[in-house]
């Protein structure tokens, strides 16, 4: 996919152009230098992949009279390679993420190993008498939000089995939210 996204060849952002300059009008105050004017929108546009020059130059032809300054393709096919990086970093973030892993039977004896010693330490250095205080007072919101802003920096862990369920779910979601802007 990332090959999909490298930059287009000049030569057909130029054929593209030249094609949509013959069937869209000069306007007024432009400039009729043809090859200076093609020159400028390959220069402009060559920072994006072929395929979204060619959907920015084919919406632009079905709904425009007047030939186009470069940057108003520039910002057609950012607005659809987007899409396409979007859903790349989303597949990599996911494809990135740590795989959660079940605790080992050491592992878990280990911990259970230290917690009955932080009890234990816990329960001799509480005076004879003394009532037990609360682990913790109830917290407030400023800790509470505190707290959920900790958890939310945490990265995040799938398992196997949850990344293949919901992969294709986020393909999914994408898929809809750009034909919701279509």
């Amino acid at each position: 996919m990332r090959d999909g996204l490298a930059c287009g060849p000049p030569e057909e952002i130029e054929r593209l152009v030249a094609w949509l300059f013959t069937i869209c009008v000069a306007r007024d105050d432009e400039d009729e230098d043809r090859e200076k004017l093609l020159k400028a929108h390959v220069f402009v546009l060559k920072t994006e992949p072929g395929w979204a020059v060619k959907a920015a130059v084919t919406a632009w032809s079905q709904g425009e009279k007047f030939r186009p300054v470069p940057s108003d393709l520039l910002r057609r096919a950012q607005a659809v390679a987007k899409a396409a990086r979007d859903e790349l970093w989303e597949i990599l973030r996911l494809l990135n993420a740590k795989v959660y892993q079940d605790p080992s039977p050491d592992e878990r004896g280990r911990v259970k190993t230290l917690f009955a010693a932080l009890t234990a330490g816990m329960e001799a250095a509480q005076a004879p008498g003394e009532a037990a205080a609360p682990a913790r007072a109830p917290m407030g919101w400023p800790e509470r939000e505190a707290a959920m802003l900790e958890r939310a920096r945490e990265p995040v862990r799938l398992s196997p089995e949850c990344l293949a369920a919901t992969l294709p779910k986020v393909r999914e979601a994408q898929r809809e939210a750009m034909e919701g802007r279509s």
